[in-house]
């Protein structure tokens, strides 16, 4: 079939009146950026247009609630931002319910995030809020000189480091944690254990928690939701 003629079909199946199939195959085919490939052949489209009319196919019959597993799965980049744009776009409309393991989509298209795990709710919030829940300690990078090893035990006497050690030995690159509610003197405590050891401070970051954390914290806890 032809893309129009695609849409068309599903909105028959949908039971779409009669008299309102044009016009409902028409916003779908706008909603979905899909004009200049209206009278193409579906099958001779590239797989990112195929989820488009995919997409307009779902969302031609006007539901309130639409389900997409797996969106992006198979798109280059900018296939991927341009879906990503898509389903953003379909905000308001509906209701859309995103499955997806991509964690890194789930972050930048959904307001709400559920975490399942052995078909239970574990986690559950924006993502600002999951990041917030991983509380265990803000994880800083600190690269040095020379003696990462001995830095290893330096770091592990200071109270509120956490978890110190070796990510990169030839780049001389440590992680740790710190607990938040002392953030600022055990910094000022590693800094001063690196001078004064004479490790050679290069560089000190501070990583930002990902959902990828979340996602492994979650699945590790033992209480349910």
């Amino acid at each position: 079939m032809k893309v129009e003629e695609a849409i068309t079909f599903t909105a028959k199946l949908r039971k779409v009146p009669s008299d309102k199939q044009k016009e409902a195959v028409n916003k779908a085919i706008n909603a979905l950026s899909l004009e200049s490939v209206r009278n193409r052949l579906v099958g001779n489209l590239s797989k990112g247009f195929r989820q488009r009319v995919a997409f307009a196919k779902a969302i031609v019959h006007d539901p309130e609630v639409l389900i997409l597993d797996e969106p992006t799965e198979g798109l280059d980049p900018n296939q991927i931002a341009q879906m990503r744009e898509l389903i953003r776009s379909l905000k308001g409309d509906h209701t859309i319910m995103l499955s997806s393991h991509i964690l890194s989509e789930v972050a930048n298209t959904c307001d709400i995030i559920m975490i399942i795990h052995k078909g239970k709710i574990v986690q559950k919030g924006t993502y600002e809020e999951l990041i917030k829940s991983a509380d265990s300690g803000q994880l800083y990078h600190l690269k040095v000189g020379r003696k990462p090893k001995d830095l290893v035990g330096a770091l592990s006497s200071i109270a509120g480091v956490l978890h110190p050690n070796i990510i990169a030995e030839e780049e001389n690159l440590l992680e740790f944690r710190i607990d938040g509610a002392s953030a600022d003197p055990t910094l000022d405590a590693v800094a001063k254990a690196v001078i004064d050891g004479g490790y050679g401070i290069r560089e000190l970051t501070v990583k930002t928690k990902s959902l990828e954390e979340v996602f492994f914290k979650s699945h590790t806890k033992k209480s349910k939701i």
